[in-house]
């Protein structure tokens, strides 16, 4: 088999080449700010390795033989490393699903939150919304599937509806 191009997503490209056995191009793909992502998960310890992950990412982009972003923001981070995208793949979403008729609640109704639990994905404010939703609707139940700095929110949620509010780890 000839592996023609080899794609990733914050993957360091030079590499990247000996793992695969290839000296097939390497692309890149930036989908996020390489400089706030991985602060943005986890203990706030990893904030000590981010001078040194801004800078190997900044190498990423500028070894990878052509680097692909998904937006005008996404586009400027990679410009401001005095490169040009190869294109701009916009993300993409089928609405189709969601314009049809709608389906009934399921008895009793459930919502699910399946992320992490950090301040950027507001489960602050989802827990400040579901003890409204939960005082309105005594039948339904939230389940929160995820783990993160935030858990005391999840955890004083749990605590104060258990008989709403389920969470798996």
């Amino acid at each position: 088999m000839r592996i023609e191009w080899i794609t990733v997503e914050w993957c360091l490209p030079p590499k990247l080449r000996p793992i695969s056995g290839s000296d097939a191009p390497v692309i890149l793909d930036v989908h996020v700010a390489w400089h706030s992502a991985p602060r943005l998960y986890g203990s706030p310890c990893r904030r000590l390795r981010d001078p040194v992950g801004d800078r190997l990412s900044g190498l990423a982009v500028r070894h990878a033989d052509a680097v692909r972003t998904i937006s005008p923001y996404t586009t400027g981070l990679v410009r401001d490393l005095g490169l040009e995208p190869a294109g701009v793949f916009p993300a993409f979403m089928d609405l189709e699903p969601f314009l049809g008729s709608g389906v009934p609640l399921p008895t009793p109704p459930r919502a699910l939150f399946v992320g992490v639990l950090e301040h950027y994905k507001g489960i602050d404010e989802l827990a400040e919304a579901w003890r409204v939703v939960a005082s309105r609707l005594p039948g339904v139940t939230l389940h929160l599937v995820g783990l993160g700095t935030r858990k005391e929110v999840v955890e004083r949620l749990v605590a104060e509806l258990p008989e709403q509010t389920e969470w798996t780890e």
